[in-house]
């Protein structure tokens, strides 16, 4: 599900770009630390954007930068921030995310991505449980959330708005929990979670119309796909028709998402990652959403677009 918010590089300044990869570094690092080196492979920009965006609200307090010996390349150091409470949050996040996202393919996926899903829990298991012991309110809102999400999707639930609400639910209430307390303004707490709630369903609603193909050709569950059968009485054998008959659809929910969370960003005091913020939302999220829309995405494997 994760991996379209994501910066546009060529419209952001060096300096951004420099504190950005701190920051997804930082996490990278941070989860490699504190939780097993496979553990890494949780590393996502979902993770990384909300990371920036909890850091954003605090403006970044306490945080410190170090160089540190990247795994990846081991004779190169990497710039990261440390000592990031935000960082703590979304590493913790990353592994309680990726180890449900292992248990959801062990129980829907055919035989080899089930034995692969199996490893995967193995490796991640005892990552799992401290994580959630490190954040245990945050792991009920998810566990919660999530059982939500896959009763729509064993339902068939026809309409993206519908079933994309329990996990953007996830993240608004996770986020909050973690940005808002009793002294928090009550216009401050809304935009917090209003932003939060449209990021969730953003990324629902996108990585739901990119897997189509996918989806369709294996036979599992999709909101699109479900709403061309309602609509239908039978799936379409092409995936085509359905981005077709719903690339508007999608284009309206994604749109009015970003709407909202422009809307959210303007009324919150983000600092010094403002820049960085706003390049995802005004840049590399509408950028990433036209190409899958469109269907030009192509998969790469750099930090940047």
């Amino acid at each position: 599900m994760f991996g379209n918010t994501v910066i546009y590089s060529d419209e952001m300044l060096g300096k951004d770009q420099k504190r950005y990869s701190a920051y997804y570094c930082g996490l990278c690092h941070k989860i490699g630390k504190s939780y097993a080196r496979s553990c890494r492979l949780a590393l996502s920009y979902e993770m990384t954007f909300l990371a920036v965006f909890m850091s954003a609200l605090k403006d970044g307090e306490g945080e410190t930068h170090a160089l540190v010996h990247c795994p990846g390349n081991p004779f190169k150091k990497k710039n990261v921030i440390q000592n990031s409470r935000a960082i703590d949050i979304a590493a913790s996040l990353s592994v309680i995310m990726s180890y449900e996202s292992l248990r959801d393919k062990a129980r829907d996926e055919g035989f080899i991505k089930k034995l692969g899903a199996f490893i995967g829990k193995a490796l991640f298991r005892r990552s799992f449980k401290k994580a959630c012991r490190a954040l245990p309110v945050a792991y009920k809102t998810v566990k919660d959330c999530l059982e939500e999400l896959y009763e729509l999707e064993e339902g068939y639930c026809h309409i993206p708005e519908a079933v994309s609400d329990p996990f953007a639910r996830l993240v608004a209430e996770v986020v909050s929990q973690f940005t808002t307390d009793e002294t928090t303004p009550p216009h401050e707490k809304e935009a917090i979670w209003r932003f939060s709630y449209y990021t969730g369903q953003w990324i629902y609603v996108l990585d739901a119309f990119k897997d189509i193909d996918e989806d369709l050709k294996k036979g599992e569950y999709n909101p699109f796909i479900a709403a061309a059968l309602s609509q239908g009485g039978k799936i379409p054998e092409e995936p085509q028709l359905i981005k077709e008959q719903f690339r508007d659809d999608a284009d309206f929910i994604l749109s009015s998402a970003m709407a909202v969370m422009s809307n959210a960003l303007d009324a919150l005091n983000t600092g010094r990652n403002k820049p960085i913020l706003e390049n995802i939302i005004f840049v590399g999220m509408p950028a990433r959403a036209k190409s899958i829309l469109e269907g030009t995405f192509k998969k790469k494997h750099s930090r940047s677009e």
